[in-house]
């Protein structure tokens, strides 16, 4: 069976993304194996309900909020605020 994942900033609080990103892994359990990649969270389950052959893996990235206030005129040369 082919294999897809999932890339989410955090799976477990209620919110749009989550559940869009929940809806999505169930509707493909059927056809691939799916994992859901949380990039911030370290632990926990989703809010909304997830099919029980959806795998999580939590990578538990620190957060650096600086990244998302810093004006865009900004050099920040020294710490990238990207994971590709």
């Amino acid at each position: 069976m082919n294999r897809i994942s999932i890339v989410i900033y955090n799976i477990t609080p209620p919110g749009g993304v989550e559940r869009a990103a929940v809806n999505l892994a169930n509707s493909l359990a059927d056809t691939f194996e799916v994992n859901i990649v949380s990039l911030y969270s370290k632990q926990g389950q989703p809010f909304y309900p997830l099919d029980g052959r959806v795998t999580i893996t939590h990578l538990g990235v620190p957060f650096t909020p600086a990244c998302a206030t810093t004006p865009a005129r900004t050099p920040v040369a020294s710490k990238p605020c990207a994971l590709v």
